[in-house]
């Protein structure tokens, strides 16, 4: 019977993840659906399949049914409780906030207008707090680039579906909330250094933590560490059964009093993932021991999954929950294998733990490092054994707190000097999800083949090794205009040549001067929140060429903070344009020893097999001003033609027309944005293209594009891109496959 139940959860676990792959992934699912019922048939158990995919379809069509918003958009009144500590960064105040009467969370966001009010808020805001504000709901902000961080998204995975921009608020009082007290014991007895690694391990909060650290984390491959796991759950199980041993409290007791306080901790902690996976994995082991009956790791694994997916299934698109069982049923499958080495058993462990979560990995981040299985046999133990516990024992004793504000240095201090060593990354970019299946299928053979002990399994981890290296060969070329608001920015990735080639940068254009206080601490810049994750999607981990076209800041304003973050193989610059090479200079850029290329008209500057020819500048338009100064660039991919103008107005592209009469191009990067002042009827009917591309803001204050230019672009039969329509645009070329993709449906 046990075998049977065994069996049973095992398939049904089979089937709610086919079924989630068939519900979101449709062109998958005869794939899914094949290996799955090929597999179960083989083993006679198809029905616990086919049950499996029927019961995570219909309680993922139930759940798309009732899902959604019943807020009142139209009000302008709210009242709730605050949900989360606070977030201050310069002028703006961020937190969730659980509106009264309905069981619905929304973001709230608070600008203050000075440095007095700012801090006021800081002492009056808390979890717990129950406000009323002023203000207005809105959707949060769609994606518009490839394969960036969807915020949209991920707040809609978690329940939240409205950003409220508040214009008055006032305190009604507090409501009684576990987490409002243990925040502000956290805050009222500890120092500030170590308050963000309190909330962090105790409460999983890493809100408050800088981002320079996370960074450093993520990069090492141990930001897991932060996750509240079994780690902080088998930590707090050992020390209160050991406390409740010492004061002669029965076994029995103990049991019970556990599997309390750990539904408790889930509570406090806002049941995140990782710790109700933890937290019922310890009640379900301590329930069976009660009753004296033996149950499987693998088998509460299995009802465990069933039950958190079934009950939301909008958890499996949670990075958290996706990380917490792949791990788990890596260590329970290899278990037995593990046991027989003599020697090695961290190191083995390790090392599969990190096969097992290079696909999520690579999903969410597009790269991994191939030193991480060694980070973490330096930082989990040192973690599990010395900071997690010193954590927990400085809650309960705050007095050994300048001891904790010594370890969390060292750990600190440790982590830097990690990040500064070559990490050997593996940029494999973005992969196509049948793709991710083809390796999940490998993974998965190779635990089989371990939880059998057969000999062939190193072959089949030679194989997935393989397979992650292929991505690496760049096979398909693309061209992406990236939407990075009012500028330009153009990506490209040359078939089988390791480095992107980037046209112009974009960059933010200020309008005055702000005050100290009320610039942001943690913001990112276009670079580091765009480019850089574009070239990571598209599977580089560098800059082989970047072209600047011209000096204007939507050009080249990120070409700094570019050079401080990736590396760059060369820079091309308009030989006619003193003012971009005096900028360019005058920000310090020769520190990073990086090539510099003046091109003018009849250069042609090789990017492996990929030849960019220079038509402008010449010694004409280097009489003109700025922007028809701009580099003129022209290049093929695949069958297509492409014409890249940077700011190029009317008088430039009539000198383009002289002396290149003969120049055609399929596809044309439209220049100035789209500026009336562009795109003259005498170029669009030279060059005959066929695809137009127009990088614009939205509602930006030039009102680009121009309607004369897209009324005469539309007079050339041309096919109109425009990212502040479209988002980001992107052409594929594959062989004899050509195609375009965009982001939103304009």
């Amino acid at each position: 019977m046990n075998k049977l139940w065994h069996n049973s959860a095992f398939y049904i676990v089979i089937g709610v993840i086919c079924g989630a792959c068939i519900w979101h992934f449709n062109h998958v699912a005869v794939f899914f659906l094949l290996f799955g019922l090929g597999y179960c048939y083989y083993h006679k158990h198809s029905n616990y399949f086919i049950i499996g995919c029927m019961l995570i379809l219909g309680s993922l069509f139930l759940n798309n049914c009732f899902q959604g918003s019943v807020l009142n958009i139209n009000n302008t009144e709210w009242q709730g409780v605050i949900a989360t500590e606070p977030k201050i960064d310069g002028d703006s105040i961020q937190f969730r906030l659980k509106i009264d009467d309905f069981n619905e969370t929304i973001v709230v966001y608070l600008r203050v207008g000075s440095e007095s009010e700012r801090e006021l808020q800081r002492e009056q805001l808390h979890v717990g707090n129950k406000i009323r504000f002023t203000g207005n709901l809105d959707l949060p902000q769609q994606l518009h680039n490839f394969s960036l961080f969807d915020y949209q998204h991920y707040l809609n995975i978690h329940g939240i579906y409205y950003i409220a921009y508040i214009n008055d608020i006032t305190i009604l009082g507090n409501s009684f909330s576990i987490q409002g007290l243990i925040y502000q014991y956290i805050r009222d007895s500890f120092p500030e250094n170590i308050q963000p690694y309190m909330r962090a391990f105790i409460l999983g909060d890493m809100a408050a933590i800088e981002q320079s650290y996370t960074n450093i984390w993520q990069s090492l491959g141990v930001i897991h560490l932060f996750a509240l796991s079994g780690f902080h759950i088998q930590f707090l199980i050992r020390s209160l059964r050991k406390l409740a041993s010492r004061l002669w409290i029965p076994q029995e007791l103990i049991s019970i009093l556990l599997i309390g306080f750990l539904i408790f901790y889930m509570y406090i902690t806002g049941f995140s993932a990782s710790v109700v996976r933890a937290g019922l994995m310890a009640i379900i082991g301590i329930f069976f021991s009660l009753q004296n009956r033996r149950v499987t790791s693998f088998g509460i694994c299995n009802c465990i999954f069933l039950l958190m997916s079934l009950t939301n299934p909008l958890l499996l698109e949670q990075s958290g929950f996706q990380f917490s069982f792949m791990i788990s049923y890596a260590i329970i499958l290899s278990q037995k294998y593990v046991s027989q080495l003599r020697y090695g058993r961290q190191l083995f462990s390790s090392f599969l733990i990190q096969i097992v979560s290079v696909p999520i990995v690579i999903w969410h981040y597009y790269e991994f490092s191939m030193l991480t299985f060694i980070y973490n046999l330096i930082f989990i133990p040192f973690a599990s054994i010395f900071v997690i516990p010193s954590v927990f024992v400085t809650f309960c004793i705050p007095i050994l707190s300048p001891f904790l504000s010594l370890l969390i240095y060292v750990f600190e201090q440790f982590s830097i000097l990690l990040a500064t060593l070559p990490q050997l990354i593996i940029t494999v970019g973005r992969l196509p999800i049948i793709y991710m299946c083809i390796l999940m299928v490998v993974i998965l053979v190779v635990f089989i083949l371990l939880s059998m002990r057969h000999r062939r399994v190193n072959c089949v981890i030679a194989l997935l090794l393989g397979l992650l290296l292929v991505p690496c060969l760049h096979p398909l070329g693309s061209i992406t205009i990236v939407d990075i608001g009012q500028g330009d920015c153009i990506v490209m990735s040359i078939p089988f040549v390791d480095g992107a080639v980037v046209i112009d940068t974009g960059g933010k254009v200020s309008y005055g001067n702000t005050a100290s206080w009320s610039q942001k601490l943690n913001s990112s810049s276009l670079a580091e929140r765009i480019i850089i994750p574009t070239i990571k999607a598209l599977g580089h981990n560098k800059i082989h060429t970047l072209f600047l076209s011209h000096a204007d800041q939507d050009h080249m304003g990120e070409a700094a903070k570019l050079a401080e973050n990736i590396s760059i193989g060369q820079v091309v610059l308009s030989k006619s344009d003193a003012s971009l090479q005096e900028k360019f200079i005058s920000q310090n850029l020769e520190e990073w020893h990086i090539p510099v290329i003046y091109a003018s008209s009849g250069d042609n500057i090789a990017v492996g097999r990929q030849l960019f020819q220079i038509l402008l500048p010449n010694d004409f338009t280097s009489s003109l001003d700025e922007n028809n100064k701009s580099l003129v660039i022209y290049t093929k991919l695949g069958d297509a033609s492409w014409l890249f103008t940077g700011d190029l107005e009317a008088e430039g592209e009539e000198e383009l027309m002289r002396l290149y009469p003969q120049l055609t191009a399929t596809h044309l990067k439209v220049g100035h944005h789209g500026s009336k002042t562009s795109s003259s009827d005498t170029l669009l009917s030279n060059i005959q293209s066929q695809y137009s591309y127009i990088s614009a803001g939205r509602n930006n204050r030039y009102k680009h594009p121009h309607q004369n230019t897209l009324e005469h672009l539309l007079d050339a039969n041309n096919i109109i891109y425009r990212t502040d329509v479209h988002g980001a645009v992107r052409y594929y070329s594959f062989w004899f496959w050509n195609w375009h993709e965009i982001v939103i449906s304009g």
